[in-house]
């Protein structure tokens, strides 16, 4: 049984969610993407990369 939860809203309509028992759903354009808390952190970390990246490029 879920007891707990989290959501973060990342604008108007998108947002990702993230249970106690390790199930985070991201919601982008209307479409739910399932996944482990895992795979959510190496994607976090992933876009974490890519922003960095941009702000070099920007700098």
């Amino acid at each position: 049984m879920i007891t707990r939860s989290a959501t973060a809203v990342l604008n108007n309509v998108d947002l990702a969610t993230i249970n106690d028992r390790g199930t985070a759903v991201v919601m982008i354009d209307g479409r739910e993407h399932f996944m482990t808390a895992d795979e959510l952190k190496d994607m976090w970390a992933k876009l974490g990369v890519l922003i960095r990246e941009f702000n070099k490029w920007n700098g």
